[in-house]
């Protein structure tokens, strides 16, 4: 039965899509597909950073495991257990660092131990089932093991296996007479330099018959069948001559000079197809002098296969034969050529879309709903639209959260090509009465909207409905606050005619941490305070001039928040007639000098 494995690529920080994304993939035998990374939805589904996918992209319920942080690396055993690599310390809820187990269902196989005391970045199981770890580590079980470790397959530290790296292996491949290649940002193996770039006997001892000096990062190793390799990363110079990012080397260890596809930026993957072909993945524009962005197919003597050219709108970092004719591929990217295919896309050997898989995962958000009652006898309630935009059907999940961000309910909905649907009081739908935040997950684009209004009983003493609804427009991830922008909410009111309620809500996965400042008319600071914000946590505070400032006479006033995580959030204020109890949203708006 043949091993099914996925070697990690390490993504440069300042380039990947900070919000979600997939690192690994592998394929089990039964076509089905697990995927790994840094993610709470996928293929019209909720999962935290793993997930297994059917044929057909949507999401397999019968497999339910998670992690507190990402994955990094996963790798299939002929048994279908499948292990994990990451950045983790905690799976299915229980403590578990950087490496673990799971069972094909995705429970935790406690009987795997194995404990490195930093993340593991690529695993690659052996011809003998013994499994090859690399990463940032120092001690892996309590033994010294420096960047690389073998185990056996209870999780145990094979202690004949040493081998010592200064720094990060990011890559692993082992040649047919078990000679091992490791790649990665290091200088020194086993006390002597040999920098990015080393091979190993079975044992780890240095072969000191190849010896290549490449000055910067390797991400990925291709053995060719004429014993030469392909070696790509982030590289600029080998032997002290310019050499950019992906290099051959001759079966006697001499690099090949006259091989020059030159691609602008990293190559974070390297394939050989049947017919000898190379596919390459990365964070490149160009390569062979002519535009590729993320993804080229070129021939062995490094010229360029102009008649593959998929077209992705941003990075591939990944690809993955699957089923013989197909490559799947992952990145940052949301479109492949005119198709719909967010971060993960199946394509054929001539770089067309394969239709039959599909596991977009669009994510938006409303700050607020609510099924709540207020003063007056008032009770405020919420209406939910969604519009399909695209020509298939949108299958959508709907997700209410409590105030805090934990998830209260969720709802399945599917929207007809072009159409839309309206969700009355959807949190009353729920049986709750609380306001939070509402998520909208489908495998489509889609657009969507809410609707507050007030429902005052006939009974009531107050003006009876209001005269107009507030309306919350949806906002997916990147269209959130953070970062370096300073967001500022002008023409605000706070006396005995109006009252001004905040609303802020984290959309992104981490705890969000804000600076907000109140300013009066005349532009003078009236109170400056703090506040967090768990993911998916929304937070009212109401009359906020007078409750946080103490000023009960408020006209034109402003709000500046600034927010220092990169998780995004939602900021508005509902400026309230507090006789009729008619309310509008005004959104925050981006200006990027700073008050001070």
């Amino acid at each position: 039965m043949k091993n099914f494995l996925i070697l990690v690529f390490l993504f440069l920080p300042l380039l990947v899509f900070p919000y979600s994304y997939i690192n690994a993939i592998a394929v089990q035998e039964d076509g089905k597909i697990v995927v790994g990374g840094y993610f709470n939805q996928i293929g019209g589904g909720l999962r935290n950073n793993i997930a297994r996918l059917n044929e057909d992209g949507s999401l397999d319920e019968a497999f339910v495991a998670s992690t507190n942080n990402s994955i990094y690396c996963l790798a299939i055993q002929e048994d279908g257990k499948i292990i994990i690599g990451g950045k983790f310390t905690q799976v299915n809820g229980i403590d578990k660092r950087y490496l673990a187990r799971l069972f094909p269902d995705g429970s935790l196989d406690n009987s795997f131990y194995s404990s490195p005391d930093k993340p593991v970045l690529t695993i690659h199981i052996q011809a003998d089932k013994k499994i090859l770890i690399g990463g940032d580590f120092s001690i892996v079980s309590d033994y010294e093991r420096r960047g690389m470790a073998r185990i056996d397959q209870a999780g145990m530290v094979d202690t004949l296996f040493k081998c010592k790296v200064d720094g990060s292996v990011y890559t692993i491949t082992i040649q047919d007479d078990s000679k091992i290649l490791i790649g990665g940002n290091f200088r020194k193996v086993n006390d002597e330099y040999y920098e990015n770039f080393a091979r190993l006997d079975f044992y780890g001892n240095l072969d000191k018959s190849i010896k290549i000096n490449i000055d910067y990062d390797v991400r990925s190793i291709l053995i060719l069948p004429d014993g030469s390799m392909l070696i790509g990363g982030c590289i600029f110079y080998v032997n002290g001559k310019e050499m950019k990012n992906l290099i051959r080397i001759y079966p006697n260890c001499k690099v090949d000079e006259t091989f020059k596809p030159e691609p602008d930026g990293c190559i974070t993957s390297i394939l050989q197809q049947e017919d000898g072909k190379i596919l390459l993945s990365g964070y490149f524009y160009q390569i062979c002098g002519k535009p590729r962005l993320g993804i080229a197919r070129i021939f062995l003597d490094g010229t360029l296969d102009d008649s593959f050219n998929p077209k992705p709108d941003d990075y591939v970092y990944k690809t993955y034969f699957y089923k013989s004719s197909k490559i799947f591929i992952i990145g940052r990217f949301i479109k492949i050529g005119e198709k719909e295919r967010h971060r993960i896309a199946l394509i054929d050997r001539d770089g067309n879309v394969d239709s039959t898989f599909n596991a977009n995962t669009i994510i938006k958000w409303i700050q607020v709903a609510t099924n709540s009652k207020g003063c007056c006898q008032s009770h405020w309630k919420t209406d939910l639209n969604i519009q399909n935009t695209s020509k298939e059907t949108a299958k959508g999940l709907i997700c209410l959260h409590f105030p805090d961000g934990e998830l209260a309910g969720t709802m399945e909905v599917n929207i007809d090509p072009l159409k839309q649907i309206s969700i009355k009081d959807i949190v009353g739908e729920f049986q709750f009465e609380i306001s939070g935040a509402l998520e909208v997950i489908s495998n489509q684009e889609i657009i969507i909207g809410a609707k507050i209004y007030n429902k005052i009983p006939p009974s009531s003493n107050c003006y009876p409905n209001g005269t107009f609804s507030q309306y919350f427009k949806g906002y997916s991830s990147d269209e959130g606050i953070s970062g370096i922008p300073f967001y500022w909410i002008v023409n605000l009111t706070e006396n005995e005619f109006f009252r001004t309620n905040l609303h802020l809500t984290n959309i992104g996965k981490e705890k969000a941490y804000l600076k907000i400042t109140l300013f009066d008319s005349e532009g003078n600071l009236l109170k400056e305070f703090e506040e967090e914000l768990n993911p998916a946590e929304y937070k009212q505070i109401p009359q906020i001039f007078k409750n946080i400032a103490e000023k009960e006479n408020i006209e034109n006033g402003s709000i500046m928040i600034k927010n220092y995580s990169l998780n995004p959030i939602i900021a508005s204020a509902s400026l309230i007639d507090n006789t009729t109890n008619d309310a509008i949203t005004i959104q925050a708006q981006e200006k990027f000098e700073n008050y001070y």
